[in-house]
């Protein structure tokens, strides 16, 4: 039988509650234990990530412009910069967006670029 967790598939041996590599099951969060194969749709939401609202407007801004800096996902939302930086930040560490590119700023400085992992989309 096999238990996602994580992503990750855990065999099980027939006994009840243990897992083939002798580890308890029985405290693991109740979703884990699904006992039969889910369709990809059922998966695909099962994987579905709830943002907050702000980061989500980020998400979204990132999905439309395709690829930018922080200055201009800024500049898009009519927000100031260190409104974003925080925001790509936790959704780097989410694995939702991901460096693009380097480019200039206006002012000549070299910014990062970020977009969306195509995973996500």
């Amino acid at each position: 039988m096999l238990f996602l967790y994580g992503g990750a598939g855990v065999e099980q041996e027939d006994s009840p509650g243990k897992a083939k590599n002798g580890g308890n099951m029985d405290n693991l969060p109740l979703y884990t234990h699904i006992r039969h194969a889910m369709q990809p749709t059922s998966l695909a939401a099962f994987k579905t990530v709830d943002l907050p609202r702000r980061e989500g407007q980020v998400f979204e801004c990132l999905k439309k412009l395709g690829s930018a800096p922080n200055e201009i996902i800024a500049q898009a939302l009519g927000w100031k910069i260190n409104c974003v930086t925080g925001r790509v930040k936790r959704l780097r560490e989410k694995g939702l967006v991901e460096f693009a590119y380097h480019a200039y700023s206006q002012e000549g400085i070299k910014v990062m670029c970020w977009r969306i992992k195509c995973q996500t989309l």
